[in-house]
């Protein structure tokens, strides 16, 4: 009997499906996961770069005129940590500013927190093409003002990682469970589906060495499940970055990100350019203490 030297892509298929059972037994996200897994493993080039820029293009199908206009900044940083061979936990947290007061409908927006937020999360790598993570979100949305309100979430993801050449590819389908709590009241449980796809490329040879650049070009699609909803397709980010690699364990990510939101059923949208500014931090502090 032949030993099998790496992994086939049916194992790799049987095994995305036991995932998925556990994950979510939501009909027809069966099928895009295997969609995605040919897409990362099976499709050439120029049909995967294409898809960063489909969503955008079948996004601005939808709304009308009224469009909401808005600028802010938005610091992150996130930690990781290792704690098996396979295993790292994640902590993360960032800000949403608004940078320009503005008036719409005589509803006034101020120069503020839009939101802060919290997140601790684990992934698991299964192997170098996919990894597998859960997570638990924290948001407090208008901190301090009459509107503000809170939400736990609760996500689970899978994601395909290939390569062509120097490029990177990433796709990323994620669940999400939100419990959205306003004036001391927990709104019914909300689903939501987001898909996002993108790639990384070195600035400066084969691979990112340190003190080197990178560009991450991202694209991500948000789906809402429960009624009522403004939209189906009611959201869209698209993200351009600039790495630096500070070591080998640090780098810095900066760049703009455009969010297209339909705000109601009449299709009105928000448009949002946020400039992104993320520093990211592994450490081997949980493998030191086991």
């Amino acid at each position: 009997m032949k030993s099998k030297s790496k992994e086939s892509p049916g194992e790799k298929l049987n095994y995305l499906n036991f995932c998925l059972m556990v994950m979510e037994p939501i009909s027809g996200i069966r099928l895009l996961l295997l969609i995605l897994t040919r897409m990362n493993f099976s499709f050439r080039m120029p049909f995967r770069l294409s898809l960063v820029f489909v969503f955008p293009f079948l996004f601005s199908l939808q709304g009308k005129t009224q469009t909401r206009y808005f600028t802010t900044i938005f610091p992150g940083i996130s930690v990781s940590s290792p704690f098996s061979d396979k295993s790292e936990l994640n902590l993360s947290s960032s800000a949403q500013y608004n940078t320009l007061a503005r008036e719409y409908d005589g509803t006034s927006y101020p120069a503020a927190f839009n939101y802060v937020d919290f997140q601790i999360g684990a992934v698991y790598k299964y192997n170098q093409h996919m990894h597998i993570a859960a997570a638990w979100y924290y948001r407090n949305t208008d901190p301090g003002r009459s509107s503000s309100f809170s939400e736990n979430r609760f996500w689970q993801q899978v994601t395909f990682i290939s390569r062509i050449g120097n490029l990177r590819f990433r796709n990323r389908l994620r669940m999400e469970e939100r419990l959205i709590t306003r004036n001391g009241r927990t709104e019914p449980l909300k689903w939501r589906l987001r898909y996002q796809t993108g790639f990384e490329i070195p600035l400066q040879g084969e691979k990112t060495d340190i003190k080197e650049f990178y560009a991450v070009l991202l694209n991500e699609a948000y789906f809402s499940l429960s009624k009522p909803r403004s939209a189906f397709y009611g959201e869209n980010w698209i993200s351009a970055v600039l790495g630096y690699r500070i070591s080998a364990k640090s780098r810095l990510e900066v760049g703009p990100a455009w969010q297209n939101q339909i705000r109601n059923t009449e299709k009105e949208k928000n448009n949002l350019i946020h400039l992104q500014a993320n520093l990211l931090i592994q450490t081997n502090f949980l493998k030191k203490n086991h």
